[in-house]
């Protein structure tokens, strides 16, 4: 695989940092996972739903690692992370402390002096600049300060948090980036690298368009529920079986042949709605002024089976999934990795072995 020959030790817990450490194991980098001496990882216990002892949280981040624990306070400890440092290729470490890392001996500057091409990955909450430098941070605090919280759920109601941790995981993810590309640069340097990956930074790249939005032209993001701010329609519906569906209509032919499957062709002569850029939910909605209740089954007669893509035009309709439907009809390579974390054996081994 593409890092076959490339060792990671993985000094972290919880979500970030071993979801990076994963993505390295799936591409084939052998990684060692060094975890506290009482207890282990944090999120082993971050249950129900346990697999035998383990969270299905903790089986979920780790897998494709080799795992020991180790109290590196100990002179004897810290002598055993030393020397698995001196083969490492990468280093990830989640602990936001400078001085508790220089303590040990573990702090950017004095692992890469001491071991030049080491690729050290630093991901905590804020980073080790800036006003919040060295705080602790969680999932939540990032989603709630980079604003997404804000413009998320449903019109007139409260801030939403992300069910999903969006921001460990999009930190982990381009975390991994980084390494991917310091490994690749050290091919033509020979040097090692640091990166200082923060939760809160990673979290606001996903204002993206809102973002753009707000820097560039000044309109604050509202909470839109299943809508969207820009395109008419593309939200949630609930036919008149009772069953809901999403319509996704992105241009402006999609959207003449999505009103003739409807049987509402005067919304698509109607010269309010004729550019892309007039529907849209704050000016002339065409959903305010018809909402049609189509039947979702697919064999209810004229107009329905919303569930299946109209492929003629492009117009998407889909009905929103269960979790369990939906993990069901994953394509067989996504099945297979899923189905991998159900394999996987957590328990700590002893290198070597």
């Amino acid at each position: 695989m593409v890092l076959d020959g490339i060792r990671v030790i993985e000094l972290a817990e919880a979500l970030a940092g071993p979801y990076c450490a994963m993505l390295l194991g799936d591409l084939g980098a052998d990684v060692i996972k060094v975890e506290r001496n009482a207890g282990g990882d944090q999120s082993r216990g971050w249950g129900p739903p346990f697999v035998g002892t383990e969270s299905a949280y903790y089986l979920a981040t780790n897998r494709n690692k080799r795992s020991i624990t180790l109290n590196y306070d100990h002179p004897l400890g810290g002598e055993i992370l030393q020397r698995l440092l001196s083969t490492a290729d990468v280093f990830i470490c989640n602990q936001p402390s400078i001085l508790s890392l220089q303590r040990r001996g573990l702090d950017p500057q004095t692992l890469r002096a001491k071991y030049p091409r080491l690729i050290y990955c630093s991901i905590s909450g804020y980073g080790f600049t800036g006003p919040k430098a060295e705080q602790p941070g969680y999932d939540i605090l990032a989603q709630a300060e980079a604003g997404v919280m804000s413009f998320t759920g449903e019109p007139g109601g409260g801030p939403l948090r992300f069910p999903i941790a969006i921001a460990d995981m999009t930190t982990g993810m381009y975390a991994a980036m980084g390494i991917l590309g310091s490994l690749f640069a050290r091919e033509r340097n020979g040097k090692g690298d640091y990166l200082d990956m923060a939760l809160f930074d990673s979290q606001l790249t996903w204002l993206a368009n809102v973002g753009s939005s707000y820097l560039n032209a000044g309109v604050s993001p509202h909470r839109w529920g299943n809508a969207h701010p820009n395109i008419v329609p593309y939200q949630l519906f609930k036919g008149s079986d009772g069953r809901y569906f999403v319509v996704g209509v992105g241009t402006q032919e999609q959207w003449r042949r999505l009103v003739r499957i409807l049987g509402a062709e005067e919304l698509g002569n109607d010269t309010r709605f004729a550019a892309e850029g007039s529907r849209y939910p704050g000016g002339a909605d065409p959903i305010r002024r018809r909402s049609p209740r189509r039947r979702s089954n697919p064999g209810a007669g004229p107009g329905g089976g919303v569930r299946a893509s109209h492929s003629e035009g492009g117009e998407k309709h889909r009905q929103p999934y269960s979790f369990e439907r939906a993990t069901h009809r994953l394509p067989v390579a996504a099945t297979a990795a899923w189905r991998a974390q159900r394999e996987y054996s957590s328990r700590p081994s002893i290198l070597g072995r």
